[in-house]
């Protein structure tokens, strides 16, 4: 009866979306999450950290209300970082700040430069506003503590019941 209910813990699934945080290279509307290093593509000086392009990379909601929407709509994004100010139905949402270091868009480190940003701190999927998604519990971590347990839990039965026999 334990071991059963110990696999149905192990095996349930939770209801989580992940909030990401992160650096990476503004540029537009977009922030570039793909880091590859620091080079310094105009010669000595300044090092200047790459993102790749095309790569990994965010697209940021600038819109917080749509009039074509009903009057509860928020205009939170899952999936992109928001940035704008307070609607009468939400509050105003900053999911990304600008630092002063330049950054590059390229396919490679060192590569040509397919363009020029700034880097950016970022965080969004807040779980408040997101919707969550099902996702399985990584069963992989808990198969030392779980053989343990059911080691110790065998090893009791069996020296119960040899108990048992011999009294």
């Amino acid at each position: 009866m334990k071991s059963i209910f110990f696999l149905a813990i192990m095996l349930t699934s939770v209801r989580s979306i992940a909030q990401t945080s992160g650096t990476g290279c503004r540029i537009s509307n977009n922030i570039y999450t793909e880091y590859l290093g620091i080079a310094y593509p105009y010669g000595p000086g300044t090092p200047i950290s790459y993102y790749k392009s095309p790569g990994n990379n965010v697209p940021i909601n600038y819109n917080n209300y749509d009039g074509s929407k009903p009057p509860t709509y928020y205009g939170y994004k899952c999936g992109q970082i928001n940035y704008f100010d307070a609607s009468p139905t939400g509050p105003a949402q900053y999911e990304f700040t600008d630092t002063s270091s330049p950054c590059i868009i390229s396919s490679s480190l060192g590569g040509s430069i397919s363009g020029n940003g700034v880097l950016a701190n970022y965080s969004y999927n807040k779980p408040a506003y997101c919707s969550a998604s099902t996702m399985p519990l990584p069963i992989d971590d808990f198969l030392i503590p779980g053989s343990f347990l059911f080691s110790c839990f065998g090893f009791f039965m069996l020296r119960n019941q040899s108990l048992r026999r011999i009294s």
